[in-house]
């Protein structure tokens, strides 16, 4: 069955970081992935977030699924204090993600489902297409420009 895949490109952004780790300059700068490194190179995980995976260890009672949307409730919370009262409740959905990129890929899987002909509009600021990470339409590495790309989603510039 997969026989006919064909090999696909080596990920860049896990290639520039091989390239800083083999870079023996010390005083270079990682810009490669956009975590926040300490001064030994090391990710750490922040005390607040610590804190609240204890919470969590503490309070969870079950490990049982809750479907492909996520929890409900925490996605009520979540539209409750992003928008509060400025949109009607039925007007707003509301689906867990695995990540930001994962979000855009399930939207815009989901706009191909409803209409195979979707067109999505982004802003255009200073004569650019934008994204949470990168210029679209300047970016080859961009996971929102490789995702509308193997998706086949037209961007168009407002």
């Amino acid at each position: 069955m997969f026989e006919t895949l064909k090999p696909q490109p080596a990920d860049k952004i896990l290639a520039l970081v091989q390239k800083f780790k083999e870079d023996p300059r010390p005083q270079k700068i990682d810009l490669g992935v956009g975590v926040y490194k300490n001064a030994e190179g090391v990710t750490p995980v922040m005390r607040a977030v610590k804190a609240a995976e204890h919470q969590l260890w503490q309070d969870e009672t079950t490990k049982s699924y809750v479907g492909l949307t996520g929890d409900p409730a925490f996605s009520d919370g979540m539209i409750q204090m992003v928008l509060g009262d400025a949109v009607p409740r039925g007007a707003v959905a509301a689906a867990a993600t695995p990540g930001g990129t994962g979000a855009v890929r399930q939207a815009f899987e989901l706009a191909r489902l409803a209409n195979p002909d979707v067109r999505v509009f982004v802003s255009n600021q200073h004569g650019r297409t934008t994204c949470q990470c990168c210029v679209i339409s300047e970016s080859k590495w961009c996971p929102t420009a490789i995702l509308t790309r193997r998706l086949a989603v037209l961007i168009l510039r407002v």
